[in-house]
């Protein structure tokens, strides 16, 4: 069966085009690995403890930590010797632990 499609060709598959599959019977097979990523839960372990925490982004993995961090590891969380500096590195060191999980 051949079919008519927009512009006057003739195709032998309705996605076909003047011998090519159409683009939109190519995407959904090349789309970036980087967007499924996106949706996976990870889980990691407390950098102090074995205890363990899921979330599908770097900052639900946070959420999902405060609270053990909170109960298991009070201390650090009010050490004053601790500066914003010390943070924002703590932070830096495991996002790209939980973006390499």
């Amino acid at each position: 069966m051949r079919w008519n499609v927009p512009g006057g060709v003739d195709a032998s598959h309705p996605r076909q085009i003047r011998g090519r599959m159409a683009t939109s019977a190519i995407l959904p097979y090349f789309v970036p690995m980087t967007l499924y990523q996106e949706n996976i839960m990870k889980t990691l372990k407390c950098d102090l403890c074995d205890h363990e925490a899921q979330g599908e982004t770097f900052e639900q993995w946070m959420e999902a930590l405060k609270p053990h961090y909170g109960e298991a590891h009070a201390d650090v969380m009010k050490d004053s010797n601790k500066t914003k500096e010390d943070m924002e590195n703590w932070m830096a060191e495991n996002k790209a632990k939980f973006d390499a999980a």
